[in-house]
């Protein structure tokens, strides 16, 4: 079994070296200290291993205990001289560095426990090559008026130069393609806004009912991917929406496998419906596994100092799915996939794609055409959380081909140098990607490309740089020679550390000299949106020395219970070579539970309430409130909020404002719950500036 996209590797991370360990940072030849060796692990989805990394002296073995979820069995494991027995894996004797591979396999669920709509966690490579059986399925409410006949459907999937088969057959140089069937409109028994209302959105019972009613029209086990298709009912929609991994649908699981919903547009009077060739492009990618794109846009050659919290200083402006040389972001001109996504689906032979392991030279083929060379650089910066690898991504596209022209003709440009990188906001889960664009003073977002002849492609805090040294124009011979600067040192074992309420509340950072020079550490300090919410618990690596491949240690302790974002800045040789470490954690208080029937006093609303301050402000502010003879002020709970000025009949005060909650979504550490008026409520970034209005329990 081979395992990729969403069962992707995961490797240790956060706090897995023994912190009682001294790892020596100018090892002395006449009598060295036995030295310590990292002992990680990688694991396909299915089951784990405890623990996930470990710190072994010299000589010593250590052992490691495997446990799956239901459904699964140990498939293989191996690496660092180890056995198995039962479920414990003991590793030879530790003399260097090195890995534990394990993966598991799904075994074929019983009916009766299979639980409705689960995930496996499962998209293997076989499944995204060669011949993809897929079902489109119209589907239709009650007293609905279709606007898209089966032939167009037909036409949009399978049958044109412009369809969903072609651009897969383009994008895999042939490896893949459609071979599908269009089942006419099947009409639902109830109406759209039994499902799809503003007080009720229920897309499992959609699915539900939609597969039982296809279930006896066709042999749903035969399909690899299914595709429920409607147009837009001024009654209510599904929307457009996709699974990365297979999937068990229907209220028997009458279908196991890839699954996608483009059920909310038509086609010529909705330009941006689900059922443009682009959005249909776009959800049938997540069912390869893809992510999306996301662009971030700074000043000129100023990017930002985290890479999880990028936009906590205005530096930089989050702008969605805008980047426009990737159908799984902004997808109206409908141009290729980033040959990221093309890599990890098997499309790209092994030499197409080059890991960069040294600084150098190297040179980028155009990825719009089909050609060789190579079409992808990966750049690594190490790990992230559940050990999800981290890398930038280089990649040269051109006004060339069927589908990335009509892109540059839309854009005046001839060809762009594109710099992505994983985001580091989450595990394994998260496949997403991040781009980035400059603007100019004036804020013209599309004005600079990120990296491009005479534009170098800088991350100060990462010490990594790119530069396009020279191009060569000859249509799909075209390339680029991308000059890459990698950094001289990497952060073990993770570049990203998440504090839990379950976690030990101080973790290890090791910093690794990586490069052919000794160098000292000048200074390490506290940045971020949260700076006071960790500190440095020793200072032993300062002006230590380190020579080459040597390591020392950090110790880092959270200090603050509330949700806090913050970075480990390292400074190195007095500021020549700057890193960070990303630190998140998560909230340790415990909320007020909600009781509908607790009596509350209010803070005027009339006359006195903070106006336009962020959520920490907003938290800060009632609690230090001193009004009415009281000084036990807080901020509500959302279920307070509503309770009081959305769902009661007769409410306090008619809001018309936004007001803050303390409420904050489950593993959300950027935003926080409030309501907007006297209807809406959402959750939103904690730097937004809204008000603040108190309460107490009386």
């Amino acid at each position: 079994m081979i395992v990729t996209t969403s069962a992707l590797t995961l490797f240790a991370c956060g706090g897995g070296s023994d912190s009682n360990t001294s790892i020596p940072t100018t090892p002395e030849e006449s009598s060295p200290p036995a030295s310590t060796f990292l002992i990680s692990t990688t694991v396909g989805a299915g089951g784990s291993i405890s623990p996930t990394s470990a710190s072994v002296t010299e000589g010593e073995t250590a052992t490691f205990t495997l446990a799956m979820e239901e459904g699964y069995e140990i498939e293989s494991i191996s690496g660092c001289n180890g056995s198995l027995t039962n479920l414990t894996y003991t590793i030879g004797e530790a003399s260097t560095d090195c890995e534990i591979s394990v993966t598991f396999l799904l075994t074929p669920p019983d009916e009766e426990t299979e639980e409705e709509g689960e995930d496996s966690g499962e998209t293997n490579l076989e499944d995204n090559l060669g011949e993809q059986k897929t079902l489109v399925a119209l589907i239709g409410f009650k007293n609905q008026e279709n606007k898209i006949t089966r032939q167009q459907a037909h036409d949009l999937i399978q049958n044109n130069p412009n369809s969903l088969n072609t651009f897969i057959k383009e994008n895999s140089n042939n490896k893949t393609w459609l071979e599908s069937d269009v089942l006419d409109w099947v009409e639902l028994d109830k109406e759209a806004d039994e499902y799809f209302s503003a007080d009720n959105y229920d897309n499992e019972k959609y699915h539900d009912d939609a597969i039982a009613a296809i279930s006896n029209l066709a042999d749903l086990a035969s399909y690899d991917r299914l595709i429920l298709m409607g147009s837009r009912s001024e009654r209510g929609n599904p929307g457009c929406y996709a699974y990365q991994t297979k999937r068990y649908v229907g209220p028997d699981n009458h279908y196991f496998g890839y699954f996608a919903v483009m059920g909310g547009g038509g086609l010529d009077d909705d330009v941006v419906g689900c059922l443009t060739p682009g959005r249909i492009a776009h959800e049938y990618g997540h069912t390869f596994g893809f992510g999306h794109i996301f662009e971030t846009d700074c000043a000129i050659g100023d990017l930002p100092q985290s890479l999880i919290d990028r936009h906590f200083d205005n530096s930089c402006q989050n702008k969605g799915y805008w980047e426009t040389y990737d159908t799984m972001s902004f997808d109206v001109n409908y141009p290729l996939y980033s040959t990221i996504w093309r890599s990890e689906a098997g499309w790209l032979e092994d030499d197409q794609v080059t890991v960069v392991s040294e600084s150098g030279l190297y040179t980028l083929t155009q990825a719009s055409l089909s050609s060789s060379g190579t079409k992808l650089l990966k750049i690594p910066i190490g790990q992230g959380l559940e050990g999800k690898q981290l890398y930038y991504y280089v990649e040269y596209r051109k006004k060339l081909g069927g589908f990335d022209e009509e892109e540059f003709i839309a854009k005046s440009q001839e060809y762009e140098v594109l710099v992505r990188h994983t985001d580091f906001n989450g595990g394994i889960e998260n496949k997403d990607k991040i781009t980035y664009g400059y603007e100019t003073a004036e804020g013209i977002r599309e004005a600079i490309t990120p990296l491009d002849v005479g534009q170098d492609f800088v991350d100060t805090y990462r010490n990594l740089s790119f530069r396009v040294e020279r191009l060569y124009e000859d249509q799909e011979m075209s390339v680029a020679d991308i000059r890459v600067s990698l950094p001289a040192l990497t952060i073990l074992p993770s570049y990203v550390y998440r504090f839990s309420a379950n976690d030990d509340q101080e973790q290890t950072v090791t910093l690794k000299n990586t490069s052919d020079d000794s160098w000292v550490v000048s200074s390490l300090t506290m940045k971020g949106r949260h700076p006071n919410a960790f500190a440095v618990s020793n200072e032993n690596c300062i002006d230590q020395p380190i020579m080459p491949q040597g390591k020392c240690e950090i110790n880092v302790s959270r200090v603050r219970d509330t949700a806090s974002l913050g970075l480990l800045a390292i400074s190195i040789n007095d500021g020549d070579i700057l890193h960070a470490a990303e630190l998140m954690g998560e909230s340790l208080l415990i909320e007020t539970e909600f009781d509908p029937n607790a009596p509350l006093e209010w803070q005027d609303y009339t006359s006195q309430y903070a106006k336009d301050i962020n959520w920490e402000d907003a938290v800060a502010y009632c609690h230090d409130l001193s009004f009415n003879s009281h000084d036990d002020w807080r901020l509500p709970l959302i279920e307070e909020l509503r309770a009081a000025f959305q769902q009661s009949s007769t409410p306090l005060y008619n809001i018309t404002t936004q007001l803050w909650s303390i409420s904050e979504p489950a593993g959300n550490l950027y935003n926080a719950y409030y309501i907007d008026g006297s209807e809406a409520w959402y959750n939103g970034d904690k730097l937004q500036k809204y008000n603040a209005l108190c309460v107490r329990s009386q």
